[in-house]
């Protein structure tokens, strides 16, 4: 007798409804005919996990000897379907059958891992299932056309400083450059399409002219121009990811180094029937050699001194020397250091780059002393008069209507620069004149409330706040 336990709601339902009798009907098979029919009444309720299909098929297969062709008659299902079922059991290692089991991974899951071989289906797995750190990476990739030989890289982003710096990496790497570089249609090199053609980004032409190589562009709706590049990325992932773990991204980089050399350069290319190893050496000698000196791929930015002394890059705080107070100072970013000058120009202090995921909030030594030192009154008058020539009028109306705490008011306008830009403060400036305000602190909640902070996170300060301002 087989109970229809597929119907359950139904009979929890006549249960709710306080029914007495249910229709029930009685089918005496044998136990072949139960599991058969265990997956006919699945069929329109998909109560059952895959899993489960599977066990039961491979139960009827190995105790009742039918073959797949009779198993799908008997269920109803195509050969197709039973198959796949079937493999989960024969393809899958026993870690990942518990996974399935316990329902962490889906059958997409299982089928997916099924193509890997069964030593690495585990390590996957717990990538799947969360018991491994997952991290989405990006990587460069650049190929040379005849010998197929590729430089790869993981980046950080996909701005046009990292293709720079790739760029100039894939070139060191290949001892040359090519007379043409081929890209896809990214921001980084082409800024729009005139006319059915493209125009490249002055600095993108600027980076080629300095390399002396002619840049070209795939063309939008022909991906299959750029088959050379995205193709090879298909083998990295089969030949290179698929089953490896990582301890971090510098690990992950280790091992990718290895596997261009000691894999990728010396397979047989299933296109050229040759190691790119080998067609490299007979195009070397068509590259163009290096440049004496390498594009400068520094980024040059403006940054404001703020009231520790320091300019902020990407959460860290770089210190400066205090004179700098407030002032707008240029700042150039390397790979390795980041660079301060003066607002002359003048070179103050280089820091190296803090390190991702540093602890150490500050760069440089932070000037410590046991009591606060605030910009002379004098230099706050006259920076703040820099801003715009409007500025000697509203300080002049500042001191007449805060006589005994004018000085702690200007010192909080000018401190506002560490946060907001000099157009939105004049903005602000005037709106305050226009209706008699002299707070500070009313003109810093406008800011707030009508316009975008330099930072994302906005930083704190907080003035000295004394009345003795006349020294």
């Amino acid at each position: 007798m087989l109970w229809k336990a597929f119907h359950n709601k139904r009979f929890y339902a006549a249960e709710d409804l306080m029914m007495e009798t249910l229709q029930c009907h009685l089918l005496e098979v044998d136990l072949q005919q139960a599991k058969v029919l265990l997956l006919s009444y699945n069929r329109p309720h998909q109560s059952m996990e895959v899993w489960e299909e599977a066990m039961v098929l491979k139960d009827l297969l190995e105790t009742h000897d039918l073959d797949q062709r009779r198993l799908a008659k008997l269920t109803g299902y195509s050969r197709s379907w039973v198959s796949r079922r079937l493999s989960l059991i024969d393809k899958i290692n026993e870690e990942v059958c518990a996974e399935i089991k316990m329902g962490t991974l889906t059958s997409s899951h299982a089928r997916a891992l099924m193509k890997l071989p069964r030593d690495n289906q585990a390590q996957v797995a717990r990538v799947i299932t969360g018991t491994g750190q997952r991290e989405q990476v990006t990587f460069f990739s650049y190929i040379l056309c005849y010998s197929r030989r590729q430089y790869i890289n993981v980046v950080d982003d996909k701005t046009q400083k990292t293709l720079f710096s790739e760029l100039i990496g894939a070139f060191i790497y290949l001892d040359g450059v090519p007379r043409e570089i081929k890209s896809d249609n990214q921001k980084a090199c082409v800024d729009h399409w005139e006319m059915g053609q493209p125009v490249f980004n002055r600095k993108y032409l600027d980076f080629a002219s300095h390399y002396l190589y002619r840049p070209l562009t795939i063309t939008p709706g022909k991906p299959t121009e750029n088959l050379k590049v995205e193709r090879p990325f298909y083998y990295l992932e089969r030949s290179f990811l698929n089953g490896r773990e990582f301890k971090d991204r510098e690990d992950l980089k280790a091992q990718l180094r290895g596997w261009l050399t000691e894999v990728n350069d010396v397979r047989e290319h299933g296109t050229t029937r040759r190691r790119p190893i080998d067609r490299y050496l007979e195009e070397h000698p068509f590259l163009q050699v290096l440049p004496a000196n390498h594009y400068d791929t520094s980024q040059v930015t403006h940054l404001v001194v703020n009231q520790e002394s320091c300019v902020q890059w990407k959460g860290y705080q770089y210190v400066v020397p205090r004179k700098y107070l407030y002032e707008v100072c240029p700042v150039r970013i390397t790979e390795e250091h980041l660079v301060v000058y003066s607002p002359d120009g003048e070179p103050l202090v280089t820091h190296p780059l803090a390190k991702q995921g540093q602890k150490e909030r500050y760069v440089g030594v932070p000037q410590k002393t046991s009591r606060k030192i605030d910009l002379a009154l004098s230099d706050v008058v006259t920076r703040l008069q820099y801003l715009a020539p409007e500025m000697s009028v509203y300080i002049e109306q500042v001191k007449r209507h805060k006589p005994t705490s004018w000085g702690h008011h200007l010192r909080r306008l000018l401190a506002l620069k560490v946060n907001y830009r000099v157009d939105d403060i004049l903005v602000a400036v005037r709106r305050a004149q226009q209706y008699k305000v002299y707070d500070a602190g009313t003109i810093e909640r406008f800011l707030e409330n009508n316009s975008e902070p330099r930072y994302p996170i906005k930083l704190s300060f907080k003035t000295q706040n004394n009345n003795d301002y006349e020294h």
